[in-house]
C-alpha cells in the first residue's frame, strides 16, 4: 500500500527486513502526544 490509499483488514501495509525472530511481516503502529502513548482510536478519523 501507499501512502493515502485504502487498505483492507489483514492485507500487508509495511516489511522491513529479513532477519529476527518474527514469522511473516510485522507493524508496530504507535501513535504520541507530548511523549506519551496514545489510543490511535481516539485520534483517527474513519474514512
Amino acid at each position: 500500500a501507499r501512502a493515502g490509499e485504502a487498505v483492507l483488514r489483514g492485507q500487508v501495509i509495511a516489511k522491513v527486513g529479513d532477519a529476527g525472530s518474527l514469522e511473516g511481516p510485522q507493524l508496530y503502529f504507535e501513535l504520541r502526544h507530548k511523549g506519551k502513548p496514545q489510543d490511535p482510536l481516539a485520534w483517527l478519523q474513519p474514512r
